[in-house]
């Protein structure tokens, strides 16, 4: 969940300024952040309400491998269209992905301990959503592009999506 965190963090953070870096005005960039945010709304209910009737870990494998090839589209195109349609996807994954994170712990370690889980497994996320805003600004100041930060983005996104694939569940009565 922290590289996942890494991804969506650093793109949200500087995607205002990764929009006007490529020529876009900054009022329409702006106006696009606030449209991903909302786009990601129904995709936090729709996924909070198909994890009570699919496999969360499923569902969370499919929205990782849609946020990283969204963050490719977004780092290697040059067209306003693919860009737009990137973004699209990464919104819908990223509302999808943080209504099932919590949901999925559950599943994984119980309820019994939940808060000390949530507390623990919180300083991953916290650390990934810290490294992606500022590792994106550190590899921008070297590179002058957006185009390195996003394709780190990715392949954390594919390595976040590999690691959830071994993630496999307890067993069935382990858990308290």
């Amino acid at each position: 969940m922290g590289l996942r965190q890494m991804v969506t963090e650093g793109v949200s953070v500087h995607l205002v300024i990764l929009l006007v870096d490529r020529g876009w005005r900054q009022e329409v960039a702006a106006s696009l952040l606030g449209t991903s945010a909302l786009i990601g709304v129904p995709s936090r209910l729709a996924f909070g309400w198909m994890g009570d009737f699919i496999d969360k870990r499923r569902l969370m494998i499919g929205l990782l491998s849609a946020l990283t090839v969204s963050v490719l589209i977004m780092g290697m195109t040059t067209s306003s269209a693919w860009f737009m349609a990137g973004l699209v996807v990464y919104s819908f994954c990223y509302g999808g992905l943080a209504s099932l994170q919590e949901a999925i712990r559950a599943d994984y370690f119980g309820i019994r301990h939940f808060a000390q889980i949530q507390g623990y497994s919180r300083m991953f996320v916290t650390a990934g959503s810290v490294m992606g805003p500022i590792g994106a600004g550190f590899f921008y100041d070297l590179t002058q592009s957006y185009t390195v930060p996003l394709m780190i983005f990715a392949a954390s996104a594919f390595s976040s999506t590999v690691l959830m694939f071994f993630t496999l569940p307890p067993p069935p009565g382990s858990k308290k």
